[in-house]
């Protein structure tokens, strides 16, 4: 679903439900991957906007938490 988003509005508001969800369940991340959803927080990232970057830098925090070891993989899945 949030690689079909095309508007700013909705994908902010999106991310904002996902930091939620990263923050409380470790288990999201293979969620948020087999979904396909790291791409567009990627994109929200970098895209300069702040409104969609910080709570798609929140997502990528929570979701890198945890030991370093599985930090570590997931960075080089992202």
């Amino acid at each position: 679903m949030l690689k079909l988003i095309d508007s700013q509005e909705v994908l902010t508001n999106t991310l904002w439900i996902l930091t939620y969800w990263t923050r409380y369940d470790d288990r999201i991340f293979q969620v948020i991957r087999d979904m396909g959803y790291l791409p567009r927080i990627k994109y929200a990232l970098h895209s300069g906007i702040e409104t969609m970057a910080k709570p798609a830098l929140r997502v990528l925090g929570d979701l890198m938490a945890g030991p370093d070891e599985i930090g570590q993989v997931k960075v080089d899945i992202f």
